[in-house]
């Protein structure tokens, strides 16, 4: 199966943070016990993930940075 983007704007390193939604929406909509946290595939094909527009990616992403470099400079102290 192929996954195919509604919208082509979106940062990849956004994604990553929030890739939970995607574990989440598997968890909560898979079924069985062979292969776990798959869900059937015509529940798969119309999995939504909500982005905020390529802005607000951008934003939190540069939000995110700086709490992470924050987060490291007190490990160092």
């Amino acid at each position: 199966m192929k996954i195919k983007l509604v919208n082509e704007e979106w940062i990849p390193y956004f994604m990553i943070f929030f890739d939970f939604l995607i574990k989440q929406k598997s968890q909560e909509n898979s079924k069985g016990s062979a292969i776990k946290n798959i869900p059937p595939l015509d529940i798969l094909k119309n999995f939504t993930i909500p982005l905020p527009p390529l802005k607000e990616q951008e934003y939190i992403t540069q939000t995110l940075d700086t709490l992470f470099t924050l987060k490291k400079g007190l490990r160092v102290e």
